[in-house]
C-alpha cells in the first residue's frame, strides 16, 4: 500500500515555539543528493577507531559511537517507522532490505564520504539498497541534532519507496523536517513539534522568495548559482521556509485538504506555481505573508498518538567491532555509497 500525499489530523495541542536556545549552525542542514565518486578513507585516520553494529529488523547501523548511543537511535528509528505507517495507515512489513545507516563523529571523515561540507546527513538509493550518513556529532538523544537528522533522512526513504508520487524539493524536504520533530513522551508518540532553531532563523534573517522556494521542483535554489547571497544563506533559508510552509499546510484542515490535490497537479507535470496559485487560490507571495503571520502568533499544534508495546521494544542484536573491523566497515560503506 502506498502512502497517502497529505494527512489532516485534529485535536491537535498548541506548543509555542521561541523559548531560549542555542541557535544551530543552520548551515549545517539536510541536502537529499546523490554523490557518485568513489574515496578511500584516509587508513591512518580510522586505525585506532573501534565501532559498533547495531542491526534490528529494518536498519543496520554502523558507527564509531557507543553501544548506548547505537541502540538509543536504532530504537528510536524502529518506533518512528511504526509509527508513520501507524499514521498513513500502511501494512506493516518489513523493509525489502533493511536501511543500511553509517554514524561518524568525525565531521571531516563525514564530509569525505558525502563530498559536502554544509549538510549533516545524506540519504541515497541504489544497488547496495537503502542508504544514508551521518554526522553524528549532534548527539542521539531526543531534540539532539544527529537523531532529528536521522529521522529526517528516513521520511526521505519512505517517500522514495512507499510513494509513486514526485513531490517538489521544497515540500520532500519541507515534511521531512516536519514529520522529523518526532518525540516519545508518556508512552505517546507525537509529531509537528516546532523546530526552534529554523524558527529563530526565520525570525531574524531575509527570506527568499516564495515564488523562487515553491518554484524548486527538481533543483534545490541553491544549486542554480542564479540566486543573490552565499550559498549557505540561500541554503538556510530554504530549509527553514521549506519547514515552515508544510508544517502550516499540514496542521492548517483547509490547506491540508488541498495539499494532495497540489501534489498531484506537480506530479503530473503542471508548472509548480500555477499549480500552487490555483489549488490554494493564492500566490506563493500571498502564502508567504500567511506564513509570517503564523510565525509571529507562536502557536504550533502538535498531535500525540499511543504507542503499542511492540513500538516499544524493538529486538536487536549488538558487536562490537575492532578498529580493524571498523575501518574495513568504512571501506566498504564508501564502496556502497559512492
Amino acid at each position: 500500500m502506498l502512502l497517502t500525499s497529505s494527512f489532516n489530523i485534529r485535536g491537535g495541542r498548541v506548543l509555542s515555539l521561541l523559548r531560549p536556545c542555542v541557535l544551530l549552525n543552520l548551515t549545517k542542514l539536510i541536502l537529499l543528493s546523490f554523490a557518485a565518486t568513489f574515496l578511500l578513507f584516509p587508513s591512518s585516520s580510522l586505525a585506532q577507531s573501534t565501532g559498533v553494529e547495531v542491526k534490528s529488523k529494518n536498519f543496520v547501523l554502523t558507527g564509531d559511537i557507543s553501544v548506548v548511543e547505537g541502540k538509543r537511535l536504532v530504537k528510536d528509528l524502529e518506533i518512528f517507522r511504526l509509527s508513520l505507517f501507524k499514521l498513513f495507515k500502511v501494512e506493516l512489513e518489513p523493509e525489502a532490505t533493511p536501511v543500511k545507516i553509517y554514524a561518524l563523529k568525525s565531521t571531516t571523515q563525514f564530509q569525505r564520504l558525502v563530498k559536502n561540507k554544509t549538510v549533516a546527513g545524506v540519504y541515497k538509493k541504489n544497488i547496495h539498497g537503502p542508504i544514508f550518513v551521518l554526522d553524528a556529532k549532534g548527539g542521539f538523544k531526543s531534540g539532539d541534532a544527529a537523531r532529528r537528522v536521522a529521522l529526517h533522512e528516513y521520511v526521505h526513504h519512505v517517500i522514495a519507496t512507499y510513494t509513486n508520487q514526485k513531490f517538489p524539493r521544497w515540500y520532500n524536504e519541507g515534511y521531512a523536517n516536519f514529520l522529523a520533530n518526532f518525540e516519545i513522551k508518556k508512552g505517546k508518540f507525537i509529531i509537528g513539534a516546532p523546530d526552534r532553531n529554523y524558527g529563530l532563523y526565520l525570525k531574524r534573517a531575509s527570506w527568499m522568495s516564495m515564488d523562487t522556494l515553491i518554484a524548486s521542483v527538481n533543483q534545490y535554489p541553491f544549486q542554480s548559482g542564479s540566486l543573490r547571497g552565499s550559498q549557505r544563506d540561500i541554503q538556510d533559508a530554504f530549509y527553514a521556509q521549506s519547514w515552515l510552509a508544510v508544517t502550516y499546510l499540514q496542521t492548517n484542515p483547509n490547506y491540508a485538504r488541498k495539499s494532495g490535490e497540489y501534489l498531484q497537479r506537480v506530479h503530473q507535470g503542471e508548472d509548480s506555481i500555477q499549480a500552487f496559485t490555483s489549488t490554494f487560490e493564492q500566490s506563493p507571495e500571498e502564502f508567504g505573508r500567511i506564513l509570517k503571520s503564523f510565525l509571529k502568533q507562536n502557536k504550533f499544534l502538535h498531535y500525540p498518538f499511543p504507542l503499542s508495546k511492540l513500538e516499544k521494544k524493538p529486538e536487536m542484536t549488538i558487536r562490537k567491532l575492532s578498529p580493524s573491523e571498523f575501518q574495513t566497515a568504512m571501506i566498504q560503506a564508501n564502496m556502497q555509497f559512492n
